[in-house]
């Protein structure tokens, strides 16, 4: 299979259009701006996680860019470990108000689904790494 480049959306991590899910809907109570996303990773095993992304800034390619990008760990979830952040938030300090939505939104029922927000996540990324599934005890 040949991937188009114009469907790359950050060359940095090798992130394609097709390889996206978001996980929460617009009218959901996370907070204005919050979006949660996971994506399939190519090449090198990464390890598990999602990204809370907040106030879009503009767009590359025509896809969002955010003044928040935070990769959060899957595994553990409930502790939002973060593992790196492109816009320099290696931590919750300054993201307190946000950081507590997104441990309730966690466990509130996901949308169209029956199971949990955190669930659902681990869900996504299994369907899109199969090489490097997260066990439901690992949450």
């Amino acid at each position: 299979m040949v991937l188009d480049d114009d469907f790359i959306i950050d060359e940095e991590t090798g992130h394609h259009l097709y390889e996206m899910a978001r996980m929460n809907p617009p009218e959901d109570n996370l907070g204005e701006g919050i979006e949660i996303w996971v994506f399939a990773e190519s090449g090198d095993i990464k390890t598990p996680h999602f990204h809370v992304c907040k106030d879009k800034i503009g767009e590359k390619k025509g896809m969002p860019v955010y003044a928040v990008d935070i990769e959060v760990s899957i595994k553990c979830i409930d502790e939002l470990i973060v593992l790196y952040s492109r816009t320099g938030h290696s931590s919750w300090n300054e993201l307190r108000e946000m950081r507590d939505a997104i441990k309730n939104w966690l466990n509130f029922q996901a949308y169209d689904a029956d199971m949990t927000n955190k669930e659902a996540i681990r869900q996504e990324w299994n369907r899109n790494n199969m090489s490097n599934r997260v066990k439901g005890t690992e949450l």
